[in-house]
């Protein structure tokens, strides 16, 4: 019998590539998260599972990052915004910023920190709705494969329009504004206008908000709600549930 090697190796390397393209996709699938049959949000690069809010008032948007300038597109896996209210529920994956001999209330002074800097934002930590220095309103524990904190906030904030609602308002402004020669001392003026309006809050408020953060090895997973002060409580038990669906899973490749 005779053995044809071109044919066995042509048949062993399209298998091969058959199995790294299953490969790569199972694994791409799974870092950037899918939905299961029973409605969980996984990724696997990452290293957990969570239960997304479901149903009325949230739903799930890539603009949240902007609208309040808390969170990092480029590190936000889930967001979720209140159309009603202006609330925002979020969980940022991020790697922690003291590897060396940082603590966790290290990671948290951080966290703090970064949201006092954003422009408009004049968030304070509370405890039983009274303020209180920072130190002694965290509240930390352990708990299996990670250290858990969360602390409270209260305060003022400046909302912008959302990268939809700009776009509708440049259009609108270049459709007043028609290329068709010098424009007019009016028409400059509107467009000075509108770009000092794009740097600006549309409103300020008072808002309230949670902060909840897992230190597992060199990652962070930090939670953010933030809502309209008359509306948090409503929305604070559909965050705290999701906060407690988050599972650790075995983490993928990358």
């Amino acid at each position: 019998m005779k053995f044809h090697s071109n044919k066995f190796d042509f048949n062993t390397h399209g298998l091969f590539i058959c199995l790294v393209v299953a490969g790569l996709f199972s694994v791409l699938t799974g870092c950037a998260g899918y939905s299961t049959n029973d409605g969980k949000f996984v990724s696997v690069r990452h290293g957990f599972e969570i239960r997304p809010p479901g149903g009325e008032p949230w739903r799930r948007t890539p603009d949240v990052a902007n609208l309040l300038s808390l969170n990092d597109p480029s590190t936000s896996v889930l967001y979720f915004d209140n159309p009603y209210s202006g609330g925002v529920i979020s969980l940022q994956v991020l790697p922690r910023h003291y590897p060396g001999d940082g603590k966790m209330i290290d990671e948290l002074r951080y966290i703090y920190r970064r949201m006092l800097s954003v422009p408009y934002a004049n968030m304070r930590t509370v405890v039983k709705e009274k303020f209180i220095a920072f130190e002694l309103s965290v509240r930390q524990a352990k708990i299996p494969e990670a250290e858990r904190a969360e602390f409270n906030l209260k305060g003022s904030m400046g909302r912008r329009p959302s990268t939809l609602a700009r776009e509708e308002a440049r259009r609108a402004l270049e459709f007043e504004q028609p290329f068709g020669g010098p424009r007019t001392r009016e028409e400059i003026k509107a467009e000075r206008a509108f770009q000092i309006d794009q740097l600006t809050p549309a409103y300020k408020a008072n808002y309230r908000g949670k902060v909840v953060v897992f230190l597992r090895g060199g990652t962070l997973y930090e939670f953010y709600y933030i809502d309209h002060e008359a509306a948090y409580e409503s929305g604070l038990r559909d965050f705290d549930t999701f906060v407690s669906s988050l599972k650790f899973i075995s983490r993928g490749l990358f």
